[in-house]
């Protein structure tokens, strides 16, 4: 009796250790298959020249946003500044440290649902992702290193070369595969799980007073310029924040009337990506909240900031709370945790 049941328990551990092969060789086999369009259905329409993405990429790409030896110093990785707890922004600092001993000019922007960005950069210098990633390498205030330095290192890299031939099949590591695979990790970066979103899709609709109070007046005083499911129209706007050193797309283009535009961000996860503006000059929504409704006339203050011919938004004290509760719904809990798996 004894003997059968040991016979019993030898093939059911047998059974059960054949199950865990053939599950682990499903995950590697299917490791390289295309990845399913994150298309949330309350966004926007995703771009037309949206591709898809594998696993295998993305996972490489995501290694690579972690890696410091991409820097010239080798200690600044993209995650140094873009934290996954902190929606991809760096919390409570100003100016970021980049290579060495250098600071960044501008606050590190949080990285949300960019395949559905027109332009990148706070002055919108950018019209593609991947040109954020050369950026990233080659900016003094970044990585302060080149293409072709990080090219050569990674070429020099066993073990990365093994994980692009696993990708494109061939080991060799050009600027191309680079960006390749970062836009396919960043574009995985779509938050759209807040409060606000299963309210938004009538999943639960458990919204406080002041929280519904606040999206109503949000709704009201806020979407010109923060609409839609993205919180952005993705426009570069005069809000009365440029200063002589930094005129945002004006210094790009040198016209008088870019001077002072900046891209308007999404405000999703705006609780955690403190210090806000392009400059970090304020630490808190109120802060800024208070600066919109203390707005003076200036020359291209954008027409939007006006209400019968006078500047600023009018907001009471407890007009701005609820502002404030509300915006504390755009929080995704499940996009902060994406990033530890």
């Amino acid at each position: 009796m004894a003997g059968q049941q040991k016979g019993k328990l030898i093939i059911l551990v047998l059974l059960l250790t054949s199950f865990g092969i053939l599950t682990v060789g499903f995950m590697f086999s299917a490791s390289d298959s295309k990845m399913a369009v994150n298309q949330p259905v309350n966004f926007p329409v995703l771009p037309p020249d949206t591709t898809m993405a594998t696993l295998k990429g993305i996972s490489l790409g995501r290694t690579l946003f972690k890696d410091p030896g991409l820097s010239a110093d080798r200690k600044v990785s993209c995650s140094s500044c873009h934290q996954n707890e902190n929606a991809y922004s760096d919390p409570g600092i100003t100016f970021s440290r980049g290579n060495g001993t250098v600071h960044a000019a501008r606050n590190t922007p949080a990285l949300m649902n960019l395949q559905w960005k027109k332009s990148y950069f706070a002055d919108g210098r950018a019209g593609h992702l991947s040109q954020t990633v050369v950026n990233a390498i080659q900016s003094p205030v970044e990585m302060a290193s080149s293409i072709s330095i990080v090219l050569a290192r990674l070429n020099q890299s066993a073990s990365y070369k093994k994980q692009f031939k696993k990708v494109f099949g061939t080991e060799d590591i050009t600027e191309e595969r680079l960006k390749r695979v970062f836009t396919e990790y960043l574009n995985t970066l779509v938050t759209s799980n807040s409060r606000y979103d299963t309210y938004s899709r009538k999943e639960n609709l458990s919204y406080s007073d002041d929280e519904h109070r606040g999206m109503l007046i949000f709704k009201e005083k806020c979407t010109p310029c923060h609409n839609g499911e993205l919180f952005t129209d993705e426009s570069l706007r005069n809000a009365g924040t440029g200063t002589a050193a930094d005129q945002g797309l004006g210094t790009l283009t040198g016209k008088p009337d870019d001077m002072g535009k900046f891209k308007v961000p999404s405000l999703r996860n705006i609780a955690l990506t403190t210090p806000y503006m392009h400059d970090g000059r304020f630490a808190t929504l109120q802060q800024v909240l208070d600066h919109y409704t203390g707005l003076k006339n200036e020359k291209g203050l954008d027409s939007t900031l006006y209400s019968n011919g006078t500047a600023g938004i009018a907001l009471s004290s407890t007009e701005k709370k609820q502002l404030i509760a509300f915006m504390n719904t755009l929080t995704d809990p499940i996009f902060l945790k994406q990033g530890n798996y």
